[in-house]
Order: C-alpha cells, then structure tokens, then sequence
C-alpha cells in the first residue's frame, strides 16, 4: 500500500483470503498515513465490532478518537469512524457528511461497491 501511495496513487484493493489479517493491515496503513480523519464502510455490526477493537490496539489512540455510525449512534465527530453503509447511504445522513469530511476512506468487501447504496456513497 505505501509502495502504491509513493507512486502517486490514491486507491489500493487488498485481496486476501478470509482470516489473513486484512484489517489490521489496513489498521497499519491508517497508523502510517495518519489521517486527519478516518472512514470505516462495513455491511454488518458484527464486522463494525471487531475493527474497532483491533484498530485500537494498532493504533493505540484514546477510545475518544473511535466512533460508530449504526443505527441510533451517530458520533460523526470522531477521528476514527466505523459505519455500517445502511446507516451511512440514508438520505438524511448521507447530506449531512461533507465529501471533504474524512481524508482516509476503507470499505470492506469492496465487492460490493457495484451494489446502489455503495455508489450513493
């Protein structure tokens, strides 16, 4: 990933088999770049739950900086947010986010990207 930074590029895809620690090596991209901010796309909580808690033991930052955007919980104001793409691509919450808002974007099984809530976004 930061061989592909170097050359100038913008967007990565990591493909790797289930179990293979794709999140935390996206966890130390994040803790290389060191955005100002940071957005997590997941399709399931589940999913949410368990990046959270290991994007905080790689980065070691104070729970403060971590967020969810799921459901009821709405904590846009954090430097790190992990966001479930139903609750991101409801029309009333999409116009609320800045496109400017967050400088490191991640989205799980970007396979689904083709899918409209993900082209929303």
């Amino acid at each position: 990933i930061a061989a592909l930074r170097d050359a100038g590029e913008h967007k990565a895809v990591v493909i790797s088999a289930t179990g293979t620690g794709k999140t935390i090596l996206s966890a130390l991209d994040v803790r290389a770049y060191s955005p100002e901010r940071m957005l997590f796309v997941v399709h399931r909580e589940q999913i949410l739950d368990r990046a959270i808690s290991e994007f905080k033991r790689v980065l070691g930052a104070p729970d403060s900086d971590f967020g969810k955007f799921v459901g009821s919980k709405k904590e846009l104001d954090r430097r790190y947010v992990f966001a479930s793409i139903q609750s991101l691509t409801r029309a009333e919450n999409l116009e609320a986010i800045s496109p400017e808002a967050f400088d490191y974007v991640l989205i799980d099984e970007v396979h689904r990207a083709g899918a409209a809530s993900y082209r929303r976004l």
